[in-house]
């Protein structure tokens, strides 16, 4: 017995259907098949991750530079 995938119609954050307006792009329209997410939903999470990162690595080096004295 062969299974079909499920395909979404709504992004599983914001919850609008996937249209032209929110995927813009070849890779959004495959990502809304991986996660669920549309690409602006998407995009806006990379960008919290980036930053989030950011900030973690800035952390880390303050951390280094009290135990090395520097």
């Amino acid at each position: 017995m062969s299974r079909q995938p499920i395909y979404r119609t709504h992004c599983v954050s914001c919850g609008a259907r996937f249209s032209d307006v929110n995927v813009y792009s070849d890779a959004g329209w495959i990502e809304t098949r991986i996660s669920g997410l549309c690409e602006a939903c998407f995009d806006t999470f990379v960008e919290l991750m980036v930053v989030t990162r950011t900030g973690d690595e800035h952390d880390d080096d303050e951390a280094g530079d009290r135990r090395t004295g520097g």
